[in-house]
């Protein structure tokens, strides 16, 4: 036998799941009855076929996976251009002749004159906390109440399936119910990464979704103060600099983030209708990223889709290798 030819039927079984009849779980773990998965019968080729068709499948996959890796390149420059346009909009403005000055924290450098810097405390009209009952374990259905999930604006994006459904009989605080306009951070999570994480909601969700004890509810007065803006600057690594800063959780503990401590953050503030221009800006480029970001994706799912069923296809014999290599 050929050892890479195998590994690639292999590759090729675990694709097509034919390895799942032979998973069983006899404690609390699912194991492979190897006996099973090597009772099933796949193509054997003569040893010099085998070889054939590895040294094929080795350099057409080897110029897949060159692809794959520099399409998910472009994908992180793309990721990184995005949050420096942020960043950028939000600490500089879009005026690119407007007067500077020092903010006084070396983290950020200088701002526009005419801006303020200002701690949360003074731009919130206070933060809501929810609870967190004891719920199903699947998301609610549209027009049913559910409880958020502490994923639920993981990376900056709001995943209004990230909840779980509450019982009936369990009494739900509707002071709690999330709509669209609100500006929510996680509170806790097993990884840091995640605590502080900042999404604004879009548009209605469909269920009736509540805060749970592990995600914030930013309050703030829209004649005076964009949700957009805010939700786009406390979504910048200046703002996440700060963030890990406040982050508490002993070991073995979840990581978690205190109202106050959320209070004495610091952020720019503009005047209110460059807050609006710059929001708006923001939005019409990041719409334009996501559009490329989302290309990218698919092209990259393309790219292993064919790679997958070019293995099958040699594997199996219905790609004549002799022919092609």
């Amino acid at each position: 036998m050929w050892s890479r030819y195998w590994t690639y039927v292999h590759a090729t079984l675990y694709s097509i799941r034919l390895n799942v009849p032979a998973i069983k779980q006899t404690t609390g773990i699912q194991n492979l009855d190897t006996d099973a998965y090597f009772n099933q019968r796949v193509p054997f080729p003569p040893l010099t076929q085998q070889r054939t068709i590895a040294d094929y499948l080795d350099r057409e996959t080897a110029r897949l996976d060159a692809l794959i890796t520099t399409k998910q390149h472009m994908l992180g420059l793309l990721a990184d251009k995005h949050r420096a346009l942020i960043t950028r909009a939000v600490t500089r403005g879009l005026d690119p002749d407007a007067p500077l000055r020092h903010s006084s924290m070396p983290w950020l450098g200088e701002i526009p004159a005419h801006w303020t810097l200002k701690r949360l405390k003074f731009v919130l009209a206070g933060i809501d906390q929810g609870s967190s009952p004891q719920c199903f374990s699947v998301p609610s259905e549209p027009g049913s109440l559910g409880v958020l999930k502490a994923g639920c604006v993981n990376d900056g994006r709001f995943r209004e399936h990230e909840n779980k459904a509450l019982p009936p009989g369990v009494r739900a605080d509707l002071a709690h119910l999330i709509s669209r306009g609100d500006i929510l951070m996680s509170r806790a999570s097993g990884s840091a990464a995640f605590v502080g994480s900042v999404a604004i909601v879009e548009r209605e969700p469909a269920a009736k979704l509540l805060l749970s004890d592990k995600t914030f509810r930013l309050k703030f007065d829209p004649a005076k103060t964009s949700g957009k803006y805010l939700a786009f600057t406390m979504g910048t690594d200046l703002f996440r600099h700060q963030i890990m800063d406040i982050i508490s959780g002993a070991e073995g503990l979840p990581n978690n983030i205190a109202k106050s401590d959320i209070s004495a953050l610091l952020i720019t503030v503009p005047p209110f209708d460059e807050q609006r221009a710059i929001a708006d800006h923001l939005d019409r480029t990041s719409t334009a990223f996501s559009t490329l970001e989302k290309t990218s994706c698919d092209t990259i799912s393309l790219l292993k889709e064919r790679r997958s069923a070019l293995i099958a296809a040699a594997v199996t014999g219905r790609l004549d290798v002799g022919a092609t290599s």
